[in-house]
């Protein structure tokens, strides 16, 4: 079976396409990677400043993974919650761009792209993140067990918080918005 863009659901290919070409998209990614650099830097200088003092350095690698999880969390809360919400809220309020008034989709089949191209946006930060939580095994103080649970507690977290997102941008007014900053 061959694949093509024909077979995924229009939705998920416009919402892809709105999210790598918005600048919000690039703000977020570069913020995330210059937070775990820096993140980094602040480690190898407590670790050059203990080693120049004579000191047994600190393990630095739980350190760098709770920096690594922080910043996913917040780029995804930023990028895949926020910014679907008030997109998903636009389109619902505004009845021009409102998917179940000009197009013979199900709300099914609307509702399910536009959770899929956040969760595609989702892996695709975690990726990003992934280097570093590697450096922070080689680290020391952080075993593959540890990090196995971070990852898969902070990837069902973000799923829950994009799910909430659009439920939320779902209703369509924005008063509502306020209950995410709660």
């Amino acid at each position: 079976m061959k694949i093509t863009t024909d077979s995924f659901n229009p939705v998920l290919i416009k919402e892809l396409r709105q999210h790598f070409h918005g600048k919000l998209f690039l703000i977020t990614m570069g913020l995330l990677l210059l937070a775990q650099l820096a993140a980094l830097f602040l480690i190898y200088g407590n670790m050059e400043t203990a080693a120049a003092n004579n000191a047994i350095p600190e393990v630095m690698g739980p350190v760098l993974f709770t920096a690594s999880l922080v910043t996913f969390g917040i780029a995804c809360v930023l990028l895949c919650c926020i910014a679907s919400l008030t997109r998903f809220m636009q389109e619902r309020i505004n009845p021009e761009l409102d998917f179940t008034r000009f197009c013979a989709m199900s709300p099914l089949q609307i509702l399910w792209g536009k959770m899929t191209s956040c969760y595609a946006i989702a892996i695709y930060l975690f990726s990003l993140c992934l280097p570093f939580l590697v450096i922070a095994y080689f680290l020391r103080g952080v075993s593959i067990i540890n990090i196995a649970y971070g990852v898969a507690f902070a990837i069902i977290g973000a799923l829950f918080a994009i799910q909430i997102a659009l439920f939320i941008g779902s209703i369509g007014q924005k008063s509502i918005t306020g209950i995410l900053f709660f």
